[in-house]
C-alpha cells in the first residue's frame, strides 16, 4: 500500500510475451468523506484510460481491470492524480488540511493498494509449463525432486546442494500427506523456496574460507555479480552454465558485451544513470506550477535516453560533457527553444507531441551535455529560485569527484532580505555578501564560481538573460585565477579536466557494482581502471568491462587469520 498524495506514480513491467493484457489496479482515497481521486493512466506516455477511485461501496478497494495490448520486452505503467493535494507548506500534519466551503479544490489523495500487469490473457502459461517440467516416467516423488533441485539452483543462483533439496522434499511429503495434490504440494515448496534468505539475499559462501589473503570468488557468486551490475536481476542460463564449466572468468570479456547488448541491461541505466545525475527523486520536488507531470516525465526521459545513446554508441563519456545533442519531445522542446519552438531562428524541424527524438543542439547555443539538462538544473535549484550553491557542489561532486566539506553548524542559510527595496538585488550579490564572511569564504570561492556559470538557467533549465529585470552575470573564477563565463566557458574548463571526471565516474560505477562505498585501499584500482579509460579514448563500455575485471569485482578476501 502507498499513500499516492503527488501527481505521480509508475512502474515498469517486462512482459515476456507479445499479446494481450490488463492493468489492475486497487484504490481508494484517503478518508470516507473525501471526494473521488481522479486518475489519469498511461503506459509509455501514451494516455490509456482516466478513472475514478471512490470510496468504495463493497471490499477494501475500488478495483479497476484495464485492457492494453504490448509487446514484449519493458513498458512503464504511470498514474498522474489528476486533483492532487497542494504541496504541504509545513511538514507538521499528517496530510494537507482539508478546504472546505464549497471550494472545488477540495484535497484529493488515493490509498493506492496495488498496481499489477496481468497477462498475456491469450496464451498459454509457457512459465507453469518450465516450472513443471520432469520425466513423466518417474516416480511423483522424483518428480518433485526433479523439480525442486532446478528452481532451487535458479533461485539461489547456485547448485543447490542434496541437502538443501531434501528439506524442501520433507515439505513437499508433508503436504502429500495432508491432501494436498501434486501441483499443490509443488507450489507449497516453492513458496518456501521463494522466502529462504538464499534466495531473498544475495550469499557468497566463500569456497576457500582457510585461505589467507584474496582470492577469485566462485564462478557462480561471479555470475551473480554481473547480472545484478548489468541487469539489476538474476544471472541467466548462458552465465550459469559457463559458471558451470569454470569458464565465465575466462570469458568476461564476451558475456559483458553480449549482457549490455541485452534488453536487461535497461536496467542498468535506469538504475545507476538516475543515481549518479541524482534525478531519481524529481517526482517529489515542487517547482511551480509549470512542472507538471508530464514534463517530469519527459525531463527524467531525455536524460536516461542521453545516458543509453552514450552506452549503446560506445561513445566517449566526454559526452556527458560536451556532446552537442539530445533527445527531446514537444514538451521538451517548448521548454529549450528547439525545432517549430526555436525562437528567433526558422526550423524545419518538426518534435513529435509524444515520442522523443535525437536533435542536434546549436554549436552556438548554450545546451551540451548533461550538465544542461532540465531534470539535472531542477534537481539542483531551490524551489523557487536557482541556486548557484547546490549547482556547484554537484559540479564537484559529480564531474569533479571533490566534493567540499559541509558547512559549519552554526553558519545561517541564504535568505531573502528583510528590506523590500533590497529585493531586486542579484542572487549573485546576495551570495557575494554571504561568503564575505570568513567561514565561508574558503569553501564558496571553490562552489559558488561553478554554479554562477549555470545561473542562465532557470529552476526548471530555461534559459534566460536577467534574473527579474536585472542582467545575469555568469562569470566566473576558480582559486587558482582561472576565469570563464558560462555554462560554455565551465564546459572548456571540465573537459582540460577531462581525467578528473574519468576518474570520478569511475568511483561512481565501481561504487555500484560493488554496493558499498569505497575505501583508500581502493584507490590504486580507480587509478588504473581510469588510466584505462583514458587510453582507449574515454570510451564508457571500456569503463564498464574494466569495472567488471577489476580485482575488489572478481575477488574476496581471506579469512585466516583477519581480526574480527
Amino acid at each position: 500500500m502507498q499513500v499516492f498524495t503527488s501527481d505521480l506514480l509508475a512502474a515498469t513491467f517486462r512482459p515476456a510475451a507479445d499479446g494481450n493484457y490488463v492493468v489492475r489496479l486497487e484504490g481508494k482515497p484517503l478518508r470516507k468523506d473525501d471526494p473521488p481521486a481522479e486518475v489519469l493512466v498511461s503506459v509509455d506516455g501514451k494516455e490509456l484510460k482516466r478513472v475514478s477511485f471512490a470510496w468504495p461501496e463493497k471490499g477494501a478497494y475500488t478495483k479497476f481491470e484495464i485492457s492494453v495490448t504490448l509487446t514484449k520486452g519493458k513498458h512503464r505503467v504511470s498514474l498522474a492524480l489528476l486533483n492532487p493535494a497542494a504541496e504541504l507548506k509545513a511538514k507538521k500534519a499528517a496530510f494537507p488540511p482539508r478546504v472546505d466551503g464549497g471550494n472545488k479544490e477540495n484535497f484529493r489523495g488515493l490509498e493506492l493498494h496495488a498496481i499489477d500487469l496481468i497477462g498475456p490473457m491469450d496464451d498459454p502459461p509457457e512459465g507453469r509449463r518450465r516450472i513443471l517440467a520432469c520425466d513423466p516416467k518417474a516416480k511423483p516423488r522424483e518428480q518433485a525432486s526433479e523439480i525442486l533441485t532446478r528452481f532451487a539452483g535458479r533461485a539461489f543462483r547456485r547448485p543447490a546442494t542434496a541437502e538443501e533439496v531434501e528439506r524442501y522434499l520433507k515439505l513437499y511429503d508433508r503436504s502429500r500427506a495432508a491432501g494436498q495434490t501434486f501441483e499443490a504440494a509443488i507450489g507449497t515448496c516453492l513458496q518456501a523456496l521463494l522466502v529462504s534468505p538464499n534466495f531473498l539475499f544475495r550469499v557468497e559462501l566463500d569456497d576457500r574460507p582457510r585461505e589467507k589473503g584474496p582470492h577469485p570468488v566462485s564462478e557462480y557468486h561471479l555470475a551473480s555479480r554481473l547480472a545484478y551490475f548489468l541487469w539489476s536481476s538474476m544471472p541467466d542460463e548462458e552465465l550459469l552454465a559457463l559458471a558451470s564449466k569454470g569458464e565465465l572468468s575466462k570469458t568476461l570479456d564476451a558475456q559483458v558485451k553480449r549482457m549490455l547488448a541485452d534488453p536487461k541491461s535497461d536496467a542498468f541505466v535506469e538504475n545507476f544513470a538516475p543515481q549518479w545525475l541524482e534525478i531519481a527523486n524529481i517526482a517529489r520536488v515542487s517547482r511551480g506550477p509549470q512542472f507538471e507531470v508530464r514534463l517530469r516525465e519527459s525531463m527524467t526521459r531525455e536524460s536516461l535516453l542521453f545516458f543509453d545513446h552514450v552506452l549503446r554508441e560506445n561513445r566517449p563519456i566526454t559526452d556527458f560533457l560536451d556532446g552537442r545533442y539530445t533527445f527531446v519531445n514537444d514538451r521538451l522542446a517548448r521548454l529549450y527553444g528547439l525545432g517549430q519552438h526555436a525562437r528567433g531562428k526558422k526550423s524545419d524541424a518538426v518534435i513529435p507531441e509524444h515520442a522523443f527524438i535525437k536533435v542536434a543542439l546549436p554549436a552556438d547555443g548554450p545546451r551540451a551535455g548533461v550538465l544542461t539538462h532540465a531534470s539535472v538544473l531542477t534537481m539542483i535549484s531551490a524551489p523557487d529560485r536557482t541556486s548557484p550553491v547546490k549547482r556547484g557542489i554537484w559540479v564537484l561532486e559529480n564531474v569533479l569527484g571533490s566534493p567540499p566539506p559541509p558547512p559549519p553548524a552554526d553558519v545561517p542559510p541564504l535568505e531573502q532580505p528583510a528590506d523590500p527595496k533590497a529585493r531586486g538585488e542579484t542572487l549573485r550579490a546576495r551570495l557575494e555578501l554571504h561568503r564575505s564572511k570568513a567561514a565561508c569564504a574558503a569553501c564558496h570561492a571553490k562552489i559558488d564560481p561553478l554554479g554562477f556559470a549555470l545561473e542562465k538557467f532557470d529552476v526548471l533549465g530555461q534559459y534566460r538573460e536577467t534574473d527579474g529585470k536585472k542582467p545575469i552575470d555568469d562569470a566566473g573564477e576558480l582559486p587558482d585565477g582561472t576565469k570563464f563565463r558560462g555554462a560554455d566557458g565551465l564546459r572548456k574548463i571540465l573537459l582540460e579536466r577531462k581525467d578528473r571526471f574519468a576518474r570520478c565516474l569511475t568511483e561512481k560505477l565501481l561504487t555500484y557494482a560493488l554496493g558499498r562505498g569505497l575505501g583508500d585501499y581502493d584507490a590504486p584500482t580507480v587509478d588504473a581502471i581510469a588510466a584505462a579509460v583514458a587510453k582507449d579514448d574515454y570510451r564508457f563500455r571500456t569503463l564498464i568491462l574494466e569495472v567488471a575485471k577489476s580485482d575488489p569485482f572478481r575477488l574476496r578476501r581471506g579469512t585466516k587469520g583477519d581480526k574480527p
